[in-house]
């Protein structure tokens, strides 16, 4: 997945569709269909939530936090 094109990231939880995830996962919506050939954003259970969210705004100062639950190339209120 490049990080360069990743649109937004925010925390969801749950425990439907988890098949083996954890509940606690990260949706990254992306800025180009074709990195997933789909509009839907991709689900991941990485083992640091907030960590994962730290490491991609320190790699592209552009990112903004909306709020402690989501980062995004776009400001959303």
């Amino acid at each position: 997945m490049p990080i360069s094109k990743i649109k937004d990231v925010k925390k969801t939880s749950g425990y439907l569709a988890t098949a083996g995830m954890s509940h606690l996962r990260v949706s990254i919506s992306f800025t180009d269909r074709s990195v997933l050939k789909s509009f839907a954003p991709i689900e991941i259970s990485p083992k640091d939530r907030d960590g994962f969210m730290t490491q991609l705004k320190s790699i592209n100062p552009n990112y903004y936090w909306c709020d402690k639950n989501r980062v995004s190339l776009e400001i959303i209120k």
